[in-house]
C-alpha cells in the first residue's frame, strides 16, 4: 500500500478529538478500542490492516505506531490516534487528523464520540 506524503500546503487539516466514557478507564480499554476498529492484537508497526472507521466504510490503513499506551493508524488521507490514557485512570482518547477534501471535523468528532460511547455501552 502506497501513501503520498501530505504536507500543510496540500490541504487544510480538519480534525477532532474525543474522549471515551468512564467505562473506557478500564485496564484493557485501549485493546478494546483497537479490536473494535478491527486492528488485530498481533499487528505491529508497519502492518497493513483493514479497519472499520466510524461513519465510513472499511478502509486499508497502516499501523504507524503501536505500544501498550498508543495505537496510530494512517490511511491515504487521514491519521487516527488512539491514546491509552486508561493506564493512568483517564478515559481513552481519539484524535482524528483528516486531510481529505470536504472533511468535516465537527461531524467526524460526533461520529467518533457516538462510536466510542457504543463500544463501552
Amino acid at each position: 500500500m502506497a501513501f503520498r506524503r501530505v504536507t500543510c500546503a496540500d490541504t487544510a487539516h480538519r480534525g477532532a478529538t474525543v474522549n471515551g466514557p468512564t467505562a473506557s478507564t478500564a485496564p484493557d480499554a485501549l485493546e478494546v478500542v483497537a479490536r473494535a476498529l478491527g486492528v488485530p492484537d498481533d499487528a505491529i508497526e508497519g502492518a497493513e490492516v483493514r479497519v472499520e472507521l466510524p461513519g465510513a466504510r472499511a478502509v486499508e490503513a497502516v499501523v504507524d505506531y503501536r505500544d501498550r499506551y498508543f495505537v496510530g493508524l494512517r490511511t491515504g488521507d487521514a491519521m487516527y490516534r488512539v491514546f491509552g490514557r486508561n493506564h493512568w485512570g483517564a478515559p481513552v482518547g481519539v484524535s482524528v487528523h483528516d486531510f481529505a477534501p470536504g472533511a468535516d471535523g465537527e461531524r467526524s468528532g460526533e461520529r467518533w464520540q457516538a462510536w466510542l460511547d457504543g463500544v463501552f455501552a
